[in-house]
Protein backbone atom coordinates (compact mmCIF):
# COMPACT_ATOMS: atom_id res chain seq x y z
CA UNK A 1 0.00 0.00 0.00
CA UNK A 2 1.22 3.61 -1.04
CA UNK A 3 2.89 5.42 2.00
CA UNK A 4 0.53 8.31 2.91
CA UNK A 5 2.91 11.38 2.57
CA UNK A 6 1.34 13.92 0.15
CA UNK A 7 -1.58 16.28 0.19
CA UNK A 8 -5.18 14.72 0.30
CA UNK A 9 -8.55 16.06 -1.08
CA UNK A 10 -11.44 14.48 -0.67
CA UNK A 11 -14.83 14.58 -2.64
CA UNK A 12 -17.88 16.41 -1.22
CA UNK A 13 -21.21 15.18 -0.14
CA UNK A 14 -23.66 17.65 -0.61
CA UNK A 15 -26.62 17.35 1.76
CA UNK A 16 -30.08 18.95 1.00
CA UNK A 17 -31.75 20.77 4.02
CA UNK A 18 -35.00 22.67 4.29
CA UNK A 19 -32.60 25.67 5.80
CA UNK A 20 -30.24 25.65 2.84
CA UNK A 21 -29.60 27.32 -0.60
CA UNK A 22 -27.84 28.39 -3.52
CA UNK A 23 -24.78 29.47 -1.90
CA UNK A 24 -22.36 26.45 -1.81
CA UNK A 25 -22.79 26.42 -5.38
CA UNK A 26 -22.85 29.87 -6.43
CA UNK A 27 -19.81 31.20 -4.19
CA UNK A 28 -17.58 27.95 -3.42
CA UNK A 29 -18.44 25.82 -6.11
CA UNK A 30 -19.85 22.98 -4.52
CA UNK A 31 -22.25 21.39 -6.73
CA UNK A 32 -23.97 22.90 -9.93
CA UNK A 33 -27.63 22.55 -9.53
CA UNK A 34 -28.83 26.13 -8.35
CA UNK A 35 -32.03 24.85 -8.10
CA UNK A 36 -31.21 22.38 -4.74
CA UNK A 37 -31.89 23.84 -1.24
CA UNK A 38 -28.37 22.47 -0.40
CA UNK A 39 -27.58 23.08 3.07
CA UNK A 40 -23.95 21.32 3.98
CA UNK A 41 -21.17 20.34 2.37
CA UNK A 42 -19.19 17.53 4.23
CA UNK A 43 -16.11 17.42 3.16
CA UNK A 44 -13.89 15.36 5.42
CA UNK A 45 -16.45 12.54 7.59
CA UNK A 46 -15.91 9.00 8.82
CA UNK A 47 -19.52 8.90 9.51
CA UNK A 48 -21.39 6.29 8.26
CA UNK A 49 -24.18 8.61 6.71
CA UNK A 50 -21.00 9.42 4.60
CA UNK A 51 -17.52 7.80 4.14
CA UNK A 52 -15.36 10.84 2.66
CA UNK A 53 -12.64 9.01 -0.80
CA UNK A 54 -9.85 10.35 -1.79
CA UNK A 55 -10.22 11.91 -5.29
CA UNK A 56 -6.43 12.29 -6.27
CA UNK A 57 -3.29 10.42 -6.27
CA UNK A 58 -1.70 7.12 -4.75
CA UNK A 59 -4.44 6.88 -2.94
CA UNK A 60 -7.28 7.63 -5.21
CA UNK A 61 -10.82 6.12 -4.25
CA UNK A 62 -10.19 4.41 -0.53
CA UNK A 63 -12.07 5.68 1.98
CA UNK A 64 -10.45 8.19 5.46
CA UNK A 65 -11.89 5.53 7.31
CA UNK A 66 -9.57 3.06 6.12
CA UNK A 67 -6.39 5.27 5.11
CA UNK A 68 -7.09 5.86 8.92
CA UNK A 69 -7.13 2.48 10.19
CA UNK A 70 -3.59 1.09 7.79
CA UNK A 71 -2.20 4.81 8.08
CA UNK A 72 -2.68 6.58 11.06
CA UNK A 73 0.69 7.06 12.34
CA UNK A 74 1.64 8.71 9.05
CA UNK A 75 -1.18 10.61 8.85
CA UNK A 76 -1.62 12.08 12.49
CA UNK A 77 1.86 12.20 13.52
CA UNK A 78 1.16 10.25 16.79
CA UNK A 79 1.60 7.03 18.39
CA UNK A 80 -1.85 6.49 19.13
CA UNK A 81 -3.70 3.36 17.84
CA UNK A 82 -7.19 3.52 18.99
CA UNK A 83 -7.83 7.26 18.26
CA UNK A 84 -10.26 7.81 16.09
CA UNK A 85 -10.34 10.52 13.02
CA UNK A 86 -10.82 13.70 15.49
CA UNK A 87 -13.47 15.98 13.27
CA UNK A 88 -15.66 16.70 10.75
CA UNK A 89 -15.50 18.99 8.24
CA UNK A 90 -18.24 20.87 6.97
CA UNK A 91 -19.49 24.21 5.21
CA UNK A 92 -22.78 25.35 5.42
CA UNK A 93 -25.22 27.24 3.69
CA UNK A 94 -27.69 28.55 6.36
CA UNK A 95 -30.52 30.98 3.84
CA UNK A 96 -33.23 30.26 6.03
CA UNK A 97 -33.09 29.48 10.02
CA UNK A 98 -31.46 26.56 11.17
CA UNK A 99 -34.16 25.15 14.14
CA UNK A 100 -33.17 26.29 17.07
CA UNK A 101 -30.86 23.28 18.54
CA UNK A 102 -28.75 21.99 21.03
CA UNK A 103 -25.65 19.06 20.75
CA UNK A 104 -25.52 16.52 23.83
CA UNK A 105 -22.70 16.45 25.24
CA UNK A 106 -19.92 12.93 25.35
CA UNK A 107 -21.28 11.99 28.51
CA UNK A 108 -24.90 12.31 27.16
CA UNK A 109 -24.01 10.81 23.59
CA UNK A 110 -22.22 7.49 24.91
CA UNK A 111 -25.51 7.14 27.82
CA UNK A 112 -28.78 8.19 26.14
CA UNK A 113 -27.61 7.15 22.63
CA UNK A 114 -24.63 4.81 22.29
CA UNK A 115 -22.58 7.23 20.43
CA UNK A 116 -19.24 7.50 20.72
CA UNK A 117 -18.71 11.32 21.48
CA UNK A 118 -21.28 14.70 21.24
CA UNK A 119 -20.76 17.28 19.56
CA UNK A 120 -19.44 20.93 20.50
CA UNK A 121 -18.12 22.95 17.06
CA UNK A 122 -17.09 26.44 15.80
CA UNK A 123 -18.20 28.10 12.77
CA UNK A 124 -16.05 31.00 10.75
CA UNK A 125 -18.36 33.52 9.07
CA UNK A 126 -17.25 33.09 5.22
CA UNK A 127 -20.22 35.43 4.08
CA UNK A 128 -22.99 37.37 6.39
CA UNK A 129 -26.13 38.73 4.26
CA UNK A 130 -27.89 42.25 5.52
CA UNK A 131 -30.40 40.39 7.31
CA UNK A 132 -27.68 37.49 8.52
CA UNK A 133 -28.60 36.90 12.28
CA UNK A 134 -26.86 34.20 14.68
CA UNK A 135 -28.10 33.10 17.69
CA UNK A 136 -25.26 31.72 20.12
CA UNK A 137 -26.52 30.99 24.06
CA UNK A 138 -29.24 32.05 26.15
CA UNK A 139 -29.38 35.71 27.46
CA UNK A 140 -28.17 36.82 31.08
CA UNK A 141 -30.47 36.33 33.94
CA UNK A 142 -32.78 33.99 31.72
CA UNK A 143 -34.45 30.73 34.14
CA UNK A 144 -34.76 27.15 33.07
CA UNK A 145 -38.37 27.63 33.82
CA UNK A 146 -38.69 31.18 30.95
CA UNK A 147 -37.08 28.87 28.56
CA UNK A 148 -39.20 25.92 29.16
CA UNK A 149 -42.10 28.09 29.47
CA UNK A 150 -41.53 30.26 25.87
CA UNK A 151 -40.79 27.26 24.32
CA UNK A 152 -44.46 26.09 24.57
CA UNK A 153 -45.89 29.66 24.07
CA UNK A 154 -43.39 29.76 21.05
CA UNK A 155 -42.18 33.09 22.38
CA UNK A 156 -38.37 31.63 22.59
CA UNK A 157 -36.76 34.49 20.74
CA UNK A 158 -36.91 36.39 23.51
CA UNK A 159 -34.41 34.37 25.68
CA UNK A 160 -31.63 34.28 23.00
CA UNK A 161 -28.61 36.07 22.83
CA UNK A 162 -28.97 36.77 19.14
CA UNK A 163 -26.42 39.48 17.19
CA UNK A 164 -25.82 40.30 13.34
CA UNK A 165 -22.50 38.67 12.52
CA UNK A 166 -19.67 39.85 10.62
CA UNK A 167 -17.50 37.91 7.64
CA UNK A 168 -14.30 36.69 9.56
CA UNK A 169 -16.46 36.38 12.84
CA UNK A 170 -15.40 32.86 14.52
CA UNK A 171 -18.37 31.41 16.89
CA UNK A 172 -17.54 28.61 19.67
CA UNK A 173 -20.44 26.45 20.37
CA UNK A 174 -19.02 23.59 22.52
CA UNK A 175 -22.02 20.81 23.33
CA UNK A 176 -24.90 22.18 25.28
CA UNK A 177 -25.30 25.70 23.83
CA UNK A 178 -28.46 26.48 21.97
CA UNK A 179 -28.00 28.39 18.66
CA UNK A 180 -29.11 28.62 15.39
CA UNK A 181 -28.24 30.92 12.18
CA UNK A 182 -29.79 32.66 9.10
CA UNK A 183 -27.98 34.55 5.56
CA UNK A 184 -24.48 33.15 6.59
CA UNK A 185 -21.94 31.06 5.16
CA UNK A 186 -20.14 29.07 7.42
CA UNK A 187 -17.00 27.06 7.63
CA UNK A 188 -17.46 24.42 10.53
CA UNK A 189 -15.39 21.66 12.19
CA UNK A 190 -16.94 19.75 14.31
CA UNK A 191 -16.34 16.81 16.72
CA UNK A 192 -17.52 13.49 14.67
CA UNK A 193 -21.34 13.41 15.70
CA UNK A 194 -24.54 13.99 13.34
CA UNK A 195 -26.29 13.98 16.92
CA UNK A 196 -28.82 17.34 16.88
CA UNK A 197 -32.08 17.86 19.07
CA UNK A 198 -33.86 20.44 17.47
CA UNK A 199 -36.29 23.23 19.87
CA UNK A 200 -38.04 24.98 17.84
CA UNK A 201 -38.30 24.71 14.28
CA UNK A 202 -40.41 28.09 13.32
CA UNK A 203 -43.40 25.80 13.07
CA UNK A 204 -42.41 25.45 8.72
CA UNK A 205 -43.35 22.35 6.96
CA UNK A 206 -41.55 20.02 4.63
CA UNK A 207 -42.44 19.58 1.00
CA UNK A 208 -44.58 16.87 2.21
CA UNK A 209 -46.22 19.78 4.32
CA UNK A 210 -45.19 17.83 7.33
CA UNK A 211 -43.53 19.35 10.41
CA UNK A 212 -39.83 18.54 11.20
CA UNK A 213 -39.61 16.08 14.89
CA UNK A 214 -38.42 18.40 17.14
CA UNK A 215 -36.68 16.64 20.77
CA UNK A 216 -37.65 18.44 23.76
CA UNK A 217 -37.07 16.59 26.48
CA UNK A 218 -33.52 15.18 25.36
CA UNK A 219 -32.66 18.93 24.01
CA UNK A 220 -33.68 20.18 27.55
CA UNK A 221 -31.05 17.92 29.11
CA UNK A 222 -28.32 18.51 26.91
CA UNK A 223 -28.83 22.37 27.57
CA UNK A 224 -25.38 23.84 29.55
CA UNK A 225 -27.38 26.47 31.46
CA UNK A 226 -23.92 27.73 33.11
CA UNK A 227 -22.52 28.87 29.51
CA UNK A 228 -24.89 32.09 29.15
CA UNK A 229 -24.73 34.37 26.24
CA UNK A 230 -21.37 33.69 23.49
CA UNK A 231 -20.28 35.83 21.65
CA UNK A 232 -17.66 35.70 18.64
CA UNK A 233 -14.37 35.35 19.63
CA UNK A 234 -11.25 37.60 19.97
CA UNK A 235 -8.56 36.37 17.82
CA UNK A 236 -4.96 36.04 19.15
CA UNK A 237 -2.32 37.61 17.10
CA UNK A 238 0.21 34.39 16.61
CA UNK A 239 4.24 35.45 16.24
CA UNK A 240 6.07 35.11 12.79
CA UNK A 241 9.42 34.65 11.63
CA UNK A 242 8.74 36.14 8.52
CA UNK A 243 6.34 38.50 6.36
CA UNK A 244 4.88 35.49 4.31
CA UNK A 245 1.69 35.43 6.18
CA UNK A 246 -0.63 36.54 9.12
CA UNK A 247 -1.68 34.25 11.70
CA UNK A 248 -4.36 34.48 14.47
CA UNK A 249 -5.19 31.94 16.94
CA UNK A 250 -8.98 31.41 17.10
CA UNK A 251 -10.00 28.85 19.29
CA UNK A 252 -8.30 26.28 21.50
CA UNK A 253 -10.26 23.73 23.33
CA UNK A 254 -9.97 19.79 24.54
CA UNK A 255 -10.60 18.71 21.16
CA UNK A 256 -9.00 21.31 18.60
CA UNK A 257 -7.27 24.00 17.91
CA UNK A 258 -7.98 26.38 14.89
CA UNK A 259 -5.95 28.92 13.46
CA UNK A 260 -6.38 31.70 10.46
CA UNK A 261 -3.45 32.81 8.46
CA UNK A 262 -3.44 35.76 5.32
CA UNK A 263 -0.57 34.21 2.94
CA UNK A 264 0.82 36.70 1.04
CA UNK A 265 4.01 35.13 -0.68
CA UNK A 266 4.84 31.24 -0.88
CA UNK A 267 4.90 29.98 3.04
CA UNK A 268 6.07 27.08 4.55
CA UNK A 269 3.37 25.35 6.51
CA UNK A 270 4.80 25.66 9.72
CA UNK A 271 3.89 22.35 11.41
CA UNK A 272 6.36 19.61 10.13
CA UNK A 273 5.26 16.21 11.45
CA UNK A 274 2.24 17.23 12.27
CA UNK A 275 -1.07 16.54 10.71
CA UNK A 276 -3.10 19.71 9.85
CA UNK A 277 -6.61 20.15 7.80
CA UNK A 278 -6.83 23.49 5.64
CA UNK A 279 -9.66 25.39 4.54
CA UNK A 280 -9.64 27.64 1.69
CA UNK A 281 -11.87 30.98 3.21
CA UNK A 282 -10.79 34.12 0.70
CA UNK A 283 -8.92 33.52 -2.31
CA UNK A 284 -7.52 31.14 -4.84
CA UNK A 285 -4.62 28.88 -3.65
CA UNK A 286 -1.54 27.04 -4.52
CA UNK A 287 0.03 24.41 -2.47
CA UNK A 288 3.42 23.18 -3.48
CA UNK A 289 4.38 19.27 -2.83
CA UNK A 290 8.26 19.77 -3.71
CA UNK A 291 9.18 16.60 -2.02
CA UNK A 292 6.82 15.14 -5.10
CA UNK A 293 7.23 17.66 -7.53
CA UNK A 294 3.60 18.42 -7.21
CA UNK A 295 1.06 21.13 -7.38
CA UNK A 296 -2.84 21.99 -6.63
CA UNK A 297 -4.55 25.11 -7.69
CA UNK A 298 -7.34 24.87 -4.56
CA UNK A 299 -10.18 27.49 -5.35
CA UNK A 300 -12.28 29.44 -2.30
CA UNK A 301 -13.99 26.59 -0.75
CA UNK A 302 -11.52 23.63 -0.81
CA UNK A 303 -10.75 21.41 2.20
CA UNK A 304 -7.46 19.54 1.82
CA UNK A 305 -5.61 17.46 4.86
CA UNK A 306 -1.84 17.68 4.76
CA UNK A 307 -0.56 14.38 6.76
CA UNK A 308 2.01 14.20 9.47
CA UNK A 309 4.49 12.32 6.84
CA UNK A 310 4.58 14.79 4.11
CA UNK A 311 7.47 17.15 3.71
CA UNK A 312 8.48 20.35 2.07
CA UNK A 313 4.84 21.85 1.49
CA UNK A 314 4.22 24.99 0.67
CA UNK A 315 1.38 27.40 0.60
CA UNK A 316 1.03 30.67 -1.56
CA UNK A 317 -1.85 33.21 -3.53
CA UNK A 318 -2.50 31.72 -7.07
CA UNK A 319 -1.52 35.15 -7.98
CA UNK A 320 1.18 37.67 -7.36
CA UNK A 321 -0.29 40.85 -6.73
CA UNK A 322 -3.08 38.90 -4.00
CA UNK A 323 -3.26 36.81 -0.81
CA UNK A 324 -5.33 34.05 0.36
CA UNK A 325 -6.99 33.15 3.77
CA UNK A 326 -7.18 30.24 4.96
CA UNK A 327 -8.20 28.10 8.19
CA UNK A 328 -6.06 25.72 9.77
CA UNK A 329 -7.42 22.79 12.00
CA UNK A 330 -5.00 21.14 14.07
CA UNK A 331 -5.24 19.20 17.54
CA UNK A 332 -5.08 20.82 20.91
CA UNK A 333 -1.26 21.89 21.72
CA UNK A 334 -1.59 21.00 25.42
CA UNK A 335 -3.59 19.58 28.03
CA UNK A 336 -4.82 23.09 29.05
CA UNK A 337 -7.62 24.33 26.79
CA UNK A 338 -8.25 27.85 26.31
CA UNK A 339 -12.24 28.12 26.35
CA UNK A 340 -13.25 31.44 23.93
Amino acid sequence: MPIVSQPLLFDTYLRPQIWGGVALARSLGKGSDETAKIGEAWELSTLQEHLSRVTIGPCSGESLVDLWARSRVEISGTKSTGDPFPWLVKWLDCTLDLSLQVHPSDDQAQSESGLPNGKSEVWIVVHASPDARIVSGIREGVSVAEVKSRLHDQTIEQCLNSYQPQAGDCISLPAGTIHTARGVVLAEVQQPSDATFRLFDWNRRDASRQTRTLHLESGLRAINWSLGPIQPVTPILLDSIDNAAVGELLLQTSWVRLERHVVKQSWPVPYPDEMTVWMVLEGNAMLFDQAHDSRYQLQRGTTVLIPAAAKEIHWSPRMTDSSCTLACIRRPQSKIAMAF
